[in-house]
């Protein structure tokens, strides 16, 4: 009873009797329920008088006999063009009365809508609203805070249906998912009641009142409907927020390079580069500004220009020779590797020196010191500074760097002696073993890598690629060609290593860090010493680049008073450093590095030896702790000799187009390995790492705080289109004959892709023979400062397969939680994001943008660890089926590959 007073008072009536809506609550109303039923021949119980002609602006008032016009029929009323709508309570039943004006238009289409006791929504939020989508022509009644919209055929209603929903969530408007109805319908379920319309002859009175609808002839009739309850108890705490304009449109400035570049670089490049320009709108850690660590910095930049000062007086012999660490002598490189121990152990201010020089790749450097000409010039500083401090500490050691392209050419970058324990350590999880194993961050989590997960090392082509140009203006974002951008080669060796190094902010506390950057300077000098132009003054600058790589401007956070222009000086090399040249070709290497030898790829080029096999922790349960009494043994053994390896068909294994190679690789044939490319005379299989044998270490990193009590698990699921190329080992026989080129997975007639270009891919990655493959989901933070990566396994084999990753986002308890998440295969490309259409409380999903936000609203749609939110999915019981819930699940992928991933801003 105490909504129909609301709705009475709304009116200014009283009512002599109870309406249908009040004799539930809102909350357990059943509206939006769809059917698909209609009276045959569109017959329904209604009346109707004979033809009149409407005068203008005068409202006509349905013939109701059981209701007095002036005491009992409450109403409201709008005028459409081409009908009067009439909505009205008499009694205890709901009717909505329609006169058409005219048939040239077409039909309206009308819906009654359900009762609120929320008056106020529609007085102070809706009317702007109404007003809006009068004067873009949308036919829109509103009842309290419900709405009821109608148009003159099918499509035009659908159109919109869409704008009215897309302008309610640009406003701001909680849009209850689960009570409307945006697909246009003829029949439907409101108020406990079942409503058809029915369309007679021009100029006269249509009467809605409640039936049953009989059949299933959901769009036979000429009208088609919509209902929208705008605010109540929301179905999904998860919805979907626009992408920002930074990143659409970035994303879509690099679109027509997905063929030519692994798409998930382009991600990379253009997520980090929205984080960076918006850096202040995040939690963000504070600048450290205690007067020690100040003076320390600063002393650092005096002592540089200090040693500048004396080459050039000639008071010092010789520059300092930098060189690759795989050439280093043991004594030296243990040197360097306790020196950097030693910046972490000694403290200064609030930290230590080591964490102090890390804190300076963040904040505005974020964006001043990327993604523009300031790239290699700011780093080279920031180079020496940390090499500065090094040399405090022995003034033996000077920084060596990491040539990548030794890695590359191995046929499996993970065993390479860089991730020894005399090296650099492990590279898989939280870093335990090696000289920097169990290291904390500046933030307190701790060191991990996910070494090789996807990305790459770089190939000596891609290299060749950009000493091929002359001018910094051809190699530096954001004029060059993928192909040929350092930025963009310096970007796949930090996705690879994965982990600490995945994050722009965080990546100065891994020390391959400053390795890695050491060597696209080496690039670099080697590019300039290419120039036919003066290095010193070739600085590009325009409207393009970001006003902070201005060449005028001082470096940010470096404490040294340098422009970015001087990181184009000369004297860098001339008067303080100078590379040796990397071993390239096997003559170079072939016994006189222990650290290197002919490589596994390319015949004639160096590469790293394998790292020693580190033992893994033993566990701690037994044979008897598992009630075994014996050991399983043998007697028979194999005393034949095992034939040498030989190379596995194309059938097993697919390499895919090789990253940023010039030539293209067709698509649509399997692809050959020639036999100077891959895996040439094996006698020995030396990697006993698999694809599927490493997992996904994170962080818990959120706005500062390491913790997984912070953060909430969502599902994800992942729709995986087979790529084509792919060819397996099941052969189809056919009358009694194999059938080439395809297997009994792909023996049909829709998996033909000979028109499909597809989105490019890493050159190390393959497709195991067994059809297992990853799709990676990425979790990054609009709203907070965090990063969450996992994934899960698809069967490349099938058409089609299905498979539920479940990531982490910012537990919106804390605050909120708007997060971009994207999905991208171990081969760097990228999945389409889809979102769930609750309408009707359908299964269906539209493309969306990939950014959710997610809110505390009922029901819980996440899970406080992985297996409450697996509860959300999976439910089963005595005598009951064991089904998924996908009505729980937001947000999903479809894998393609054969379109662009994202769609227009």
């Amino acid at each position: 009873m105490e909504k129909q007073k609301n709705v009475l008072d709304f009116f200014g009536k009283k009512s002599t009797s109870s309406a249908t809506a009040s004799a539930e609550d809102d909350d357990t109303q059943t509206r939006g329920q769809v059917s698909s039923e209609i009276e045959p021949n569109g017959a329904m119980a209604s009346t109707s008088d004979e033809a009149t002609t409407l005068p203008p602006n005068k409202s006509p008032y349905p013939d109701i006999a059981s209701c007095d016009m002036k005491d009992e029929w409450i109403k409201t009323q709008f005028v459409t063009d081409v009908a009067w709508v009439i909505i009205g309570l008499c009694g205890s039943t709901l009717f909505v009365t329609v006169l058409e004006q005219s048939c040239t238009g077409g039909v309206p289409l009308v819906l009654a809508f359900g009762l609120s006791s929320a008056t106020y929504i529609f007085t102070k939020c809706l009317r702007p609203m109404v007003k809006y989508w009068r004067e873009n022509v949308v036919d829109i009644v509103l009842y309290l805070n419900d709405g009821l919209g109608m148009a003159d055929g099918y499509e035009n209603c659908q159109d919109t249906s869409e704008f009215v929903r897309s302008s309610l969530k640009l406003a701001g408007v909680i849009v209850n998912e689960d009570k409307s109805i945006f697909e246009p319908v003829q029949c439907l379920e409101c108020l406990h009641a079942k409503l058809v319309y029915k369309s007679n002859t021009c100029f006269q009175k249509t009467k809605f009142t409640f039936l049953h609808c009989a059949t299933e002839r959901r769009f036979g009739m000429e009208v088609v409907l919509y209902l929208m309850p705008f605010v109540g108890s929301v179905f999904s705490m998860m919805t979907e927020q626009h992408m920002p304009e930074i990143l659409c449109k970035c994303l879509n400035q690099k679109a027509g390079s997905i063929t030519i570049i692994p798409p998930e670089l382009i991600l990379y490049t253009c997520v980090n580069k929205y984080l960076a320009e918006t850096w202040l709108e995040r939690y963000h850690p504070p600048r450290l500004t205690d007067p020690e660590t100040i003076n320390w910095l600063q002393s650092l930049g005096r002592k540089v220009r200090g040693q500048e000062y004396n080459i050039r007086t000639k008071r010092q012999a010789v520059r300092r020779i930098r060189r690759e660490i795989r050439t280093l002598t043991d004594a030296q490189r243990e040197r360097f590797i306790r020196a950097v121990q030693q910046l972490k152990e000694r403290n200064i201010g609030t930290t230590n020196r080591y964490d102090a020089l890390a804190s300076a790749h963040d904040g505005g450097a974020i964006a001043s010191a990327h993604f523009g000409p300031n790239f290699p010039g700011w780093h080279r500083e920031y180079l020496k500074l940390f090499e500065a401090a090094l040399q405090e500490i022995d003034n033996q050691v000077t920084l060596p760097f990491f040539d990548s392209r030794l890695d590359y050419n191995l046929e499996d970058p993970r065993e390479s002696n860089f991730w020894g324990e005399n090296f650099m350590g492990d590279h898989q999880g939280v870093v335990s073993r090696g000289p920097f194993k169990f290291w904390r961050q500046r933030n307190g989590a701790f060191l991990e890598r996910n070494g090789g997960a996807s990305g790459s090392m770089i190939s000596p082509s891609g290299i060749r690629n950009v000493l091929s140009k002359r001018r910094n203006i051809d190699i530096l974002a954001p004029w060059a060609d993928e192909r040929f951008g350092l930025e963009n080669y310096h970007d796949a060796v930090h996705v690879w290593v994965g982990g600490t190094m995945l994050g722009v902010n965080t990546a100065p506390s891994d020390p391959v860090f400053y390795l890695h950057h050491c060597f696209i300077d080496y690039v670099w000098e080697e590019f300039r010493q290419k120039q036919t132009v003066d290095p010193e003054s070739d600085y590009p600058f325009d409207q393009s680049a970001s006003p902070s790589h201005a060449p005028n401007r001082i470096m940010d956070n470096l404490e040294t008073r340098k422009r970015n222009i001087d990181g184009y000086s000369n004297d860098y090399t001339d008067q303080y450093y100078r590379y040796a040249k990397s071993p390239t070709t096997c003559r170079q290497c072939r016994n006189q590095y222990p650290y290197l030898r002919c490589g596994d790829l390319f015949r004639g080029l160096c590469s790293a030896t394998n790292r020693r096999r580190m033992a893994r922790p033993r566990s701690n349960i037994r044979n008897k702790d598992l009630g075994i009494k014996k050991k399983f043994s043998t007697t028979i053994t194999d005393t034949r000799k095992k034939p040498p390896r030989r190379r596995r068909s194309t059938g097993d294994w697919l390499a895919y187009e090789t990253f940023l190679e010039k030539k293209k690789v067709s698509k649509i044939r399997r692809t050959k390995r020639p036999i100077n490319s891959r895996r040439y005379n094996k006698k020995k299989q030396t990697s006993q790492i698999t694809d599927m044998d490493s997992s996904m270490q994170n962080s818990f990193l959120l706005d500062g705080e390491p913790d997984i009590k912070r953060w909430v698990f969502i599902p994800v699921k992942i729709v995986h289109r087979r790529p084509s190329g792919l060819l397996f080992g099941t052969k189809v026989i056919r009358n009694k004959n194999i059938v080439d080129g395809v297997d009994v997975y792909s023996y049909n007639k829709y998996m033909n892709y000979t028109d499909e270009e597809q989105q490019a891919a890493y050159s190390h990655s393959f497709t195991s023979g067994s059809g297992a493959d990853k799709v990676y989901v990425q979790v990054d933070g609009m709203s907070y400062n965090g990063k969450y990566v996992d994934y899960t396994i698809v069967d490349s084999r099938l058409p089609v397969s299905e498979s539920v990753a479940f990531v982490a986002v910012k537990d919106p308890k804390l605050n909120s939680s708007i997060s971009f998440i994207s999905a991208y295969d171990s081969h760097g490309r990228i999945c389409r994001p889809y979102c769930h259409s609750y309408g009707s409380n359908s299964n269906q999903y539209t493309k969306c943008s990939g950014v959710v936000n997610l809110t505390e609203e009922k029901p819980k749609l996440y899970g406080e660890d992985v297996g409450e939110v697996t509860q959300l999915l999976y439910k089963s019981g005595k005598g009951k089926a064991f089904t998924r819930r996908d009505e729980n699940i937001f947000l999903s992928f479809y894998c393609d590959f054969h379109e662009i991933p994202w769609g227009k801003c």
